[in-house]
């Protein structure tokens, strides 16, 4: 019987760790619709206008270097990479939405999916920190590595039935 409790217990905490990195997901999706929806409205002269109007007004405080910064870069930015930034965050987004919903209703399928897409992009994130080291980077790079970590322990060590939920019971002759 204790058993049975410490693997319920223990699944609860897996599920939970599987939560969260689900709910990342769904998080950093929803952000790239958002920045692909901002990068389309910069396509229309007029929001673009209003847009770098109110964003000028606010980075004439000098406390505001981001921003300034930000300003310039896309002041300078032509339509052709507005529209290539916009379907590359949609596309991201379609594949964060997919990771984050898949591991939310616990399939294997997300797990190993988010393994391989995860794990994919770390090397770019090393090579992105030996060219400036940034805090931001850092946490980027170890958020990731821990949820590879995590995803490659849960497909190797959980069991199949902790992991899948249980079917509906059928009659018998059901097919």
């Amino acid at each position: 019987m204790e058993d049975v409790y410490a693997a319920r217990v223990s699944h609860w905490w897996s599920d939970l760790w599987l939560r969260l990195i689900a709910f990342f997901k769904l998080l950093k999706a929803t952000l790239l619709v958002a920045a692909g929806i901002g990068a389309l409205g910069l396509l229309n002269p007029h929001t673009a206008k209003a847009i770098t109007g109110w964003a000028t007004a606010l980075a004439a405080d000098r406390h505001y270097h981001l921003l300034d910064s930000l300003v310039s870069y896309v002041v300078d930015v032509d339509e052709r990479t507005l529209r290539l930034l916009s379907i590359g965050s949609f596309l991201y987004a379609m594949l964060f939405y997919t990771e984050g919903f898949g591991l939310f209703f616990d399939k294997r399928w997300a797990e190993y999916l988010t393994i391989a897409t995860t794990a994919g992009l770390i090397p770019f994130e090393v090579f992105e920190l030996f060219r400036r080291v940034t805090v931001l980077k850092l946490e980027v790079l170890v958020a990731n590595l821990l949820i590879v970590a995590y995803l490659v322990w849960r497909v190797a060590w959980q069991p199949d039935e902790l992991h899948e939920a249980p079917r509906a019971a059928r009659a018998v002759g059901d097919d």
